[in-house]
Order: structure tokens, then sequence, then C-alpha cells
């Protein structure tokens, strides 16, 4: 379910930028540093992160502005809340929300 979401999510915003009269400036994808580093139990949610990673490779190929985003953990929302204190153990210093 992981994948498929980002998948399907970037492969459906490219489409859609295919088809515009003028195509956007900038595709910009959020992926994350899970893709980079992994995460415990989380092998979904790296492999998610790393397929955003390759497709942007793959839009620059094709000539199409992109950019994917590896951001780290939010120390105060989401799961990044959850695993701060393992991201800490590892040497991953979170994100405060106002600096993300």
């Amino acid at each position: 379910e992981v994948l498929q979401a980002k998948v399907y999510g970037s492969w459906f915003l490219h489409s859609l930028s295919l088809n515009q009269q003028q195509s956007p400036p900038l595709m910009v994808l959020f992926s994350s540093v899970a893709a980079i580093t992994g995460n415990v139990g989380q092998g979904d949610y790296a492999a998610a992160n790393c397929y955003l990673d390759s497709f942007a490779q793959w839009r620059q190929a094709q000539g199409l502005p992109t950019v994917s985003m590896n951001w780290g953990l939010w120390a105060e929302v989401g799961m990044g809340k959850q695993l701060a204190h393992a991201a800490r153990a590892r040497g991953l210093a979170p994100l405060s929300t106002s600096v993300a």
C-alpha cells in the first residue's frame, strides 16, 4: 500500500504534466531520508521513497525538470514524533517543524 500510493501518485502527476498546454516549470517530489538510510521495520516505506528518487532521475533524463527531496524526520508530528528517539540513536537529528 505504501509503495502503491507513491508510484501511482507520482505517475498520475507525471501524466497530468504531459497533458498540459504548458508544462509546470518543476515537479517536486517529497521523498524521505529512509530511501538512503532505511528504517527498521519499514522496508516498504524505504522502497517507496527510493522509487520517488529514481522516478525523478528518470524524468530528468527525459528533459523534464524534477527534484526529489529526501526529508528527514519531523520531530513533532507524524511518525517522526514516534521515531525521534531511535533516529537520534542512529545519529540522525530530527527536524523541528519550524525548521522543516
